[in-house]
């Protein structure tokens, strides 16, 4: 970029001196800090000026200087642009500047709860903005941050936060279930394993069935690989 526009600039600086008359000398030329001439010859007829620098030849018109300033202008715009702007992460790849590891106190984990529905319509109960497990990473494909109520016992509802390079997604279900709890051994980068325990007919803390359901960014969207967990 920077020879071009230097090129269109001698080119500029000769078809301007020769619209005005001869060429300079050499000794004149370079005290102006001009190209220094060695040969020069000028069609009447044509309109055409034709110099040879110490660098380079060139023909150019006295008609065409407008053109060769808005060239430059241009030129010079686009330099400016391509010196300024800054390629954004290939696809697939977390935004630069991220520092990478789990945070699960993230402030973007704290804003997604703002944003979720009340747990219950008959009290007004708020979430917490502290989760209780997770592996929110910004530099991860998919992760996921797990809250619930302030003031939760053992089977209060529970909400599992989808991220995707810390962009928050929503929530893996529409409603929220209790005894949800994240599957560390077979989450990887661009799959979670949630598992819930249907909790409807034993006590809170008895075992109970476990509906594993994994979840994975594909494209553009977070895909649920298996069936949801029975109505909490």
């Amino acid at each position: 970029m920077r020879f071009a526009v230097s090129y269109v600039a001698i080119a500029i600086e000769v078809t301007l001196v020769a619209a005005k008359g001869p060429m300079p000398t050499a000794r004149a030329a370079m005290g102006q800090g001009l190209p220094m001439v060695t040969s020069v010859t000028h069609d009447s007829r044509s309109g055409v000026a034709c110099c040879r620098t110490a660098a380079q030849s060139w023909i150019v018109t006295k008609s065409a200087a407008g053109a060769m300033i808005r060239a430059l202008g241009l030129l010079a715009a686009l330099a400016a642009a391509m010196t300024a702007w800054t390629p954004p992460p290939a696809v697939g790849e977390p935004p630069p500047g991220n520092r990478c590891g789990v945070d699960l106190g993230a402030p973007v984990i704290a804003t997604a709860v703002r944003s979720l529905r009340p747990a219950f319509t008959d009290r007004n109960v708020a979430w917490d903005p502290v989760p209780y497990a997770g592996n929110f990473d910004p530099c991860a494909t998919l992760s996921t941050a797990l809250v619930t109520v302030e003031g939760a016992t053992g089977s209060s509802p529970d909400h599992a936060l989808f991220f995707h390079y810390g962009d928050y997604l929503g929530t893996a279900t529409w409603q929220p279930y209790p005894f949800t709890t994240l599957n560390t051994e077979f989450t990887t980068d661009d799959a979670i394993v949630l598992q819930y325990k249907d909790g409807r007919n034993v006590c809170t803390a008895c075992p109970g069935p476990v509906s594993t359901v994994r979840y994975q960014w594909q494209h553009d969207h977070v895909q649920m690989l298996n069936p949801p967990p029975p109505g909490p």
